[in-house]
């Protein structure tokens, strides 16, 4: 993966005992945001009620949303998945024949050529909007990183990036 110079960002944190929560702030703005596109990428995908109506609004006005994240074969604990898979049926439910719907994929880490599971837990958080804004943190979508955990993360508005960051993703995905 090449190594981009970014030449503006920003640096967001969460500070849950302060009860700052910048970073889910941050997310919903981008959403809110985009026009075409929104590619997500969380270890724990365990969405709030504010992230999966930001994203359902996306979706209802057009803008083509894909979400990557842990199959229960790489989820560490396995019962993460199947807590997100219940947030799967609230936005694949409302998003269908509305507006653009939202694809979600779950990482099985099987190598495609020996179809054997090789790799383990995606751990990846990012967000890449339109091809021209990114995010790049620590913050997993769920109750407990959101409302316990420190974390930071950069929102880069940097298109040559996010470009780059969004081919990167597609190449994975193919």
């Amino acid at each position: 993966f090449p190594v981009t110079i970014v030449e503006e960002g920003k640096i967001i944190q969460n500070r849950p005992r302060l009860r700052e929560r910048k970073i889910e702030a941050a997310y919903v703005d981008m959403f809110n945001r985009a026009k075409e596109e929104i590619i997500v990428t969380n270890a724990f995908f365990v969405p709030n009620r504010q992230v999966r109506n930001a994203l359902i609004n996306a979706s209802l006005r057009g803008v083509k949303i894909k979400i990557l994240t842990n199959s229960k074969i790489t989820n560490d604990p396995p019962f993460m998945a199947h807590l997100a898979r219940y947030y799967y049926k609230d936005l694949v439910d409302t998003s269908f024949g509305q507006g653009s719907e939202i694809e979600i994929y779950e990482w099985d880490g099987i190598d495609k050529s020996t179809k054997r599971q090789v790799h383990g837990m995606l751990h990846a958080k990012y967000a890449v909007i339109d091809g021209k804004l990114s995010f790049v943190g620590s913050q997993n979508f769920d109750n407990f990183s959101l409302n316990f955990n420190s974390e930071i993360g950069i929102e880069f508005l940097d298109e040559k990036g996010a470009a780059q960051l969004r081919d990167h993703v597609y190449r994975d995905w193919e």
